[in-house]
């Protein structure tokens, strides 16, 4: 899991130096953040941009972002057939959270598309962390549990926030953990009974 330390920081000096106002916001009345680039740009993570763009709901940051960012085919066509549906799409989604390693999660990419807050944990998430989600959404899935609710929770409970409020760092250690230990059991199982890997 990544720690987003720089995103961290970036909120922190937004909440010192930029001024907010209420306003209705793709349907809710929320906080809106003004003039929030410069504190951006303290980020190297393009996906951090975005998800301290989107969580400020700085619509002016956003799109400057958009007009520099280095999408990918496969992104560029995600986000052209999901505005079908929803004209409002880039005002609260984050473009990296449409690459090949999500895939699994394109079912609810619309529904995750209007949560910042859940696109920016998920966003924290490393290769190991989502194939054990994509494993919790396939068994799910399989007993007819409509996952999205789930995956969610499990993200909102897993990942690292931006606001660096909505972090419980005991808690984020624990989980860290834990997914190290299962791992750690993964490796030794794969490793002294090689026929069953494909099973795991």
């Amino acid at each position: 899991m990544r720690t987003k330390e720089q995103a961290c920081t970036a909120w922190r000096e937004m909440c010192k130096n930029c001024s907010n106002h209420e306003e209705f916001f793709a349907g809710v009345c929320s906080a809106i953040w003004e003039n929030t680039m410069p504190y951006i740009e303290l980020c190297d993570e393009m996906c951090d941009k975005f998800s301290i763009a989107t969580l400020s709901k700085d619509t002016v940051a956003i799109q400057e972002l958009y007009k520099t960012a280095n999408l990918n085919d496969y992104q560029k066509q995600k986000i052209k057939s999901m505005l079908k549906t929803n004209n409002e799409l880039l005002l609260t989604l984050n473009p990296y959270i449409l690459q090949e390693k999500y895939a699994f999660l394109e079912p609810y990419a619309n529904e995750l598309a209007l949560d910042t807050i859940i696109q920016d944990r998920l966003l924290s998430l490393d290769d190991y962390e989502l194939y054990i989600i994509k494993k919790i959404v396939d068994l799910s899935s399989s007993y007819g549990i409509n996952s999205h609710r789930l995956i969610g929770t499990i993200i909102d409970r897993l990942g690292r926030s931006s606001i660096p409020g909505r972090n419980n760092e005991k808690f984020l250690e624990k989980i860290s953990s834990l997914f190290d230990l299962i791992k750690e059991f993964e490796n030794q199982y794969t490793t002294c009974c090689p026929n069953l890997q494909s099973q795991i």
